[in-house]
């Protein structure tokens, strides 16, 4: 009897989870979610470097690439983990943790893009007055074939630095802001009541527009203003530096 009774409970418990319309960001639905997702995602960094004029080195492409997938990952760990952590702190109501990830991605995808942009600014100001060498965003020396190792390094932990800071500045607005909760509340609730469907809408349909939207705007900010340049020792010391796009049109021409 008491073992009946145990399973019943059990049993109890998981009708009332099913019926909360609480999402789950950790099952394997949601985990196969954001593997699509995450593909999608650096479908959208290839389909930049294809529009770009004029095109990065692919090496120089590859650095500021990987830093920013590096950078995503771990803003996206941060959102899930803080959507767990968040909830044991607060009423019934907010325990929803699709709420949570929800708010995160959305500001995260439209004020954190400029709070990202201004904690760039004061850091690119600050390894200036430390005279701190090759961390200028997207510049990896002066040979764009055989880029730095240590210049992506700096540039790294300055931009995961920077996604840090952002991110603490979100979590303040969320929670010194009580409206962005009513809001996150009031767009969950009529997404649906299924938690696969909440998981579908935070971490697919959500983020094909917002994160897609913020992967174009932060590759434009991490990477270099200026062209890599090619330089070239001539005869009687006279040398003679090239662009990416000059040094691409030479080539042809030789080759020809």
């Amino acid at each position: 009897m008491p073992t009946s009774n145990n399973s019943t409970n059990i049993t109890d418990n998981k009708n009332d989870i099913g019926s909360s319309g609480n999402c789950q960001l950790l099952d394997n639905w949601a985990l196969c979610i954001q593997g699509f997702m995450g593909m999608i995602a650096m479908s959208i960094l290839l389909l930049k470097r294809q529009k770009e004029n004029p095109k990065r080195p692919f090496k120089i492409w590859a650095l500021d690439a990987t830093k920013q997938v590096i950078g995503q990952i771990m803003v996206h760990c941060m959102n899930v983990a803080l959507s767990y952590i968040r909830i044991f702190e607060n009423s019934e109501k907010e325990t929803n943790p699709c709420i949570w990830y929800f708010l995160n991605l959305l500001l995260d995808t439209t004020i954190g893009i400029f709070v990202l942009m201004f904690y760039m600014y004061i850091m690119s100001k600050i390894v200036k007055l430390l005279r701190i060498t090759h961390c200028e965003s997207g510049y990896y020396g002066d040979n764009p074939d055989k880029p730095l190792i240590s210049a992506w390094i700096k540039q790294s932990i300055i931009f995961i630095l920077c996604l840090c800071s952002m991110k603490l500045t979100v979590i303040i607005i969320i929670n010194k802001v009580p409206v962005f909760m009513k809001f996150g509340h009031f767009v969950i609730g009529m997404v649906s009541k299924n938690g696969h469907i909440q998981v579908i809408f935070d971490m697919l349909i959500l983020p094909l527009t917002m994160n897609a939207i913020q992967f174009w705007f932060i590759d434009k900010i991490i990477k270099s203003d200026e062209q890599p340049k090619y330089h070239f020792e001539l005869v009687d010391g006279i040398s003679l530096d090239l662009e990416s796009d000059e040094f691409a049109d030479v080539n042809r021409l030789l080759n020809n």
